[in-house]
């Protein structure tokens, strides 16, 4: 495999992530690749969409879209984007209710459309470890309908996450920024998925909180605060008012933007920390540790600068996508007739 994408599969993270996380992980990661095996599926044929909403137990509504939004809020990981113009929400819907059926009647129905996408993966012995999966894959229904199988049979995964990494292309990507950035952080604190230890959300939770004091507000007041800054006409986010924005008094609510925005703090407090982690008012010769960090770690001014602008842009971003996520969710829905 070349190394450039290392960065696209990290197979040591994937082995950490299911075998050390939660027990959610794995249901996380399932769903995950059976969206992205419906989403390529359903591409090459798209009866696949009407042949899971005349099957599957599954009526939709609008109320899923808090399905999906749960899914996409859970971690800093899988979290697809949509394309546009698709059934993509809907498929994501159909794979949340595939793996939470634990009645088996929504595998059966995976399964056969398995065989009726690619039948010649449908009928691989994957329990037979030396499967050539690099001669086996070599489209993008093929690779994740493999990897479906195999994460839904989990004793064979673990053993074959190399040669999935070997047989991967840059168009399967996961959200790899996110990786990247939490697989430097574990590289330099040395400590495996570092964002779940607590040393290290204690950390990014006071760097969100100091950046939040330096402005004078705190999470419960910055989103009504932050959205009245970017409407002041000499704001550095207006040119995005002058390309016909959506008008945001009634989005998110209070306490829903509260959430996307700590969330997004986190992320964007995580995101300048690494950019500064090395050479950035530290001390010379030492370096920062989820122990030491609390004397040692000198967070200044342009940073929470930074940190603040990162996630006012990004929230404003999140905020349109979702009325976007949402307008097509009406559409699929309405195309099926539901």
């Amino acid at each position: 495999m070349d190394e450039f994408f290392d960065q696209f599969f990290p197979t040591e993270f994937l082995i950490e992530y299911l075998e050390n996380g939660p027990e959610e992980n794995m249901d996380r990661f399932q769903t995950y690749v059976v969206y992205r095996f419906l989403t390529f599926a359903a591409k090459e044929n798209p009866a696949v969409i009407t042949e899971l909403r005349d099957t599957l137990e599954c009526p939709l509504s609008m109320d899923n879209l808090s399905d999906i939004y749960r899914f996409l809020d859970q971690d800093f990981y899988f979290s697809p984007s949509f394309s546009e113009n698709s059934f993509d929400p809907v498929l994501l819907c159909y794979a949340i209710a595939i793996i939470d059926d634990k009645s088996g009647f929504g595998l059966a129905i995976l399964n056969r459309i398995f065989k009726e996408a690619c039948p010649e993966i449908s009928s691989v012995d994957f329990s037979n470890v030396d499967v050539d999966l690099e001669l086996l894959l070599q489209t993008e229904v093929q690779f994740y309908a493999a990897l479906a199988i195999c994460s839904i049979h989990y004793s064979t995964l673990i053993a074959l996450l190399p040669k999935f990494a070997a047989t991967y292309m840059e168009d399967l990507h996961f959200t790899c920024e996110d990786f990247i950035l939490y697989d430097f952080m574990d590289e330099y604190f040395e400590t495996k998925n570092c964002s779940a230890n607590p040393a290290f959300q204690e950390m990014t939770d006071t760097l969100v909180l100091a950046t939040l004091q330096s402005f004078d507000t705190d999470l419960e007041n910055f989103t009504l605060d932050g959205l009245f800054q970017l409407k002041h006409p000499a704001g550095r986010f207006a040119a995005i008012y002058r390309s016909g924005a959506i008008d945001m008094k009634d989005l998110p609510v209070p306490a829903d933007a509260a959430v996307l925005m700590k969330h997004i703090l986190s992320y964007a407090a995580a995101y300048e920390l690494r950019n500064n982690l090395y050479d950035y008012h530290l001390d010379e010769d030492k370096t920062i540790t989820l122990t030491n960090w609390k004397e040692n770690l000198k967070w200044h001014y342009v940073q929470y600068t930074n940190v603040y602008n990162l996630a006012l842009s990004s929230f404003v971003a999140a905020c349109y996508s979702r009325k976007l996520l949402q307008k097509q969710f009406e559409e699929n829905l309405r195309e099926l007739n539901y």
